[in-house]
């Protein structure tokens, strides 16, 4: 391998780094138009050779474009994540629409588990909700586009194997 050939792979992996996509994952959806409509997800966190999943890290962005009819007063979000691992849950929200930023980062532990509730490897499973309660009722009528990041990682916060599948699409 010359020298030029290992500059270039070493420079797409940096960039690869820089963008996230060595130690997290990105979805991107959208919810349709009725008031209940759940996106539903299975992240199954493995040991990748990084060593043995233990929790899994999710943050929430709510994409959708609208702005307050009242300029100073921002417009509540309506969408929410709950992350389930056995007999454990967590639920995030984006409490401004559009602003680009997402909500609080949770971290469902697996691993921290007590006896019989659960452990880090295997299924996480993700839904994304709206719900009627917001001061901006009209986000509600309309489809909102969202994205979150998610990634297993170890007991020591190392990136290891992770794969999702959508379950429902509404």
């Amino acid at each position: 391998m010359t020298n030029n050939t290992k500059k270039q792979i070493l420079l797409a992996a940096s960039l690869l780094a820089a963008a996230g996509y060595a130690t997290a994952h990105d979805q991107f959806g959208s919810l349709g138009l009725s008031a209940t409509a759940t996106d539903y997800y299975v992240v199954n966190c493995y040991d990748d050779g990084s060593g043995p999943a233990y929790q899994m890290y999710y943050d929430l962005t709510d994409l959708t474009p609208y702005k307050s009819p009242v300029p100073t007063i921002p417009t509540l979000s309506v969408l929410s994540g709950q992350v389930t691992k056995d007999l454990m849950a967590l639920t995030t929200s984006d409490l401004i629409v559009g602003d680009g930023n997402p909500g609080p980062s949770i971290t469902v532990m697996g691993g921290a588990a007590a006896s019989g509730q659960g452990s880090g490897p295997g299924n996480y499973f993700i839904t994304v909700t709206k719900s009627k309660a917001t001061l901006a009722s009209a986000v509600n009528k309309g489809i909102q586009q969202y994205h979150f990041t998610y990634h297993c990682q170890t007991k020591q916060a190392v990136h290891t194997g992770t794969e999702i599948t959508q379950l429902q699409d509404e």
